[in-house]
């Protein structure tokens, strides 16, 4: 762990998730600071709002499929377990209760049993079978992490760099779609991008892989496909922001 809740924020949260306004049955508690509580489960599994560190913060942004948030270490990309893409981040509540049982306390791969009581389950959910590990802070119920142990799930894309949000435009008059992914190394420049349109009236795709230096385009190459294959839908076109794209990727190397 990164960060640990001290001793007092333990007590804070505990004291807190004994007031009444946890026990009905609301989907979820708005939350702001690091000990707010945003959902307790039917076991008393007590989700707290956390940091990148710890909680349902740390839980989210790591792990869900749905976080791109780049994590670094030693100038590489981390590569965090991510939960299948079918999961919401309100099952995670389901999947932490049952793997809270006295039968997959696991000590043998506990590295924090000072601070973490460990759990290690199998749960099957929206028809998804895995493997998941459960850390609540000792002695508690409070979660610090919840994550499936399998990265299957993980998007594959070039570990180089980190993709940034997806920019989506599209042009009534001309009947043009088009997307623009960005891609940044360590210090948050772009260095590389792809950028695909859609001729709609032509049936046309094109797209354009492009080189950054100073945050400058200095090169590109430009490939033009004369069909269009896929779905056009604004929705979809947007999910391009977790497409594994790694056929583009390679590209970068070229320029």
């Amino acid at each position: 762990m990164e960060e640990n809740l001290s001793k007092e924020e333990i007590r804070e949260i505990i004291n807190d998730s004994k007031r009444e306004v946890y026990t009905d049955m609301s989907l979820i508690h708005p939350s702001f600071n690091k000990t707010d509580i945003i959902k307790i489960s039917p076991k008393g599994l007590i989700f707290f709002h956390g940091n990148q560190d710890t909680g349902f913060i740390h839980i989210n942004e790591r792990h869900s499929s749905l976080s791109q948030k780049p994590f670094w270490k030693n100038s590489k990309l981390q590569t965090q377990s991510k939960f299948h893409s079918s999961i919401f981040p309100l099952q995670y509540v389901d999947i932490a209760d049952q793997i809270f049982k006295s039968e997959n306390l696991n000590l043998e791969n506990n590295t924090s049993i000072e601070n973490i009581d460990l759990y290690i389950g199998t749960f099957k959910i929206n028809g998804i079978q895995e493997k998941y590990r459960l850390m609540l802070y000792k002695d508690t119920k409070i979660i610090h992490n919840l994550y499936p142990m399998t990265k299957d799930n993980n998007l594959k894309f070039n570990k180089r760099f980190s993709r940034g949000p997806l920019n989506f435009n599209y042009s009534l008059d001309d009947d043009l779609k088009s997307i623009f992914l960005p891609y940044y190394n360590e210090n948050k420049e772009i260095s590389y991008s792809i950028y695909i349109t859609f001729d709609l009236s032509k049936n046309i795709k094109t797209i354009k892989i492009s080189k950054y230096s100073a945050q400058t385009e200095v090169s590109n190459k430009i490939f033009t496909e004369k069909k269009i294959t896929e779905s056009t839908s604004d929705i979809d076109l947007r999910n391009y922001q977790y497409k594994e794209l790694q056929d583009y990727e390679k590209q970068f190397q070229n320029l």
